[in-house]
């Protein structure tokens, strides 16, 4: 069987049984501090799956700021960022193969966290 079916085949697996670490970390800094080359490192480390500048993280945050501006929205806000983690999970693990990941690591510059 080829290699890009095979890994079709896995990212469905594991998203239709949600098999994806249950870790989030999110590691920021200013430019030229050598955050790439951490993440580069952390990538290697068993157990871990490393992202360099997904996004998903970003624009679920500004989302989530969202909800809490309308009241309509706070109401339910329990609910949207539920659905919003699963979001967050869902694109990660249609991204890449996590099975048997720990922790799932991205990594974002400091100016758009800082100084949205």
């Amino acid at each position: 069987m080829p290699k890009d079916v095979v890994k079709s085949l896995v990212l469905k697996f594991q998203r239709h049984f949600i098999l994806f670490p249950r870790d989030i970390c999110l590691i920021s800094g200013a430019p030229r501090s050598g955050t790439t080359s951490l993440i580069e490192w952390l990538g290697h480390q068993p157990g871990v799956s490393a992202f360099q500048e997904s996004r998903i993280l970003l624009s679920i945050h500004r989302f989530i700021e969202e909800i809490h501006r309308f009241k309509n929205l706070n109401r339910d806000s329990a609910a949207i960022v539920s659905l919003a983690r699963h979001l967050v999970f869902d694109y990660y693990s249609s991204q890449r193969i996590l099975l048997g990941k720990r922790l799932l690591v991205d990594k974002e510059p400091l100016e758009p966290i800082a100084f949205p």
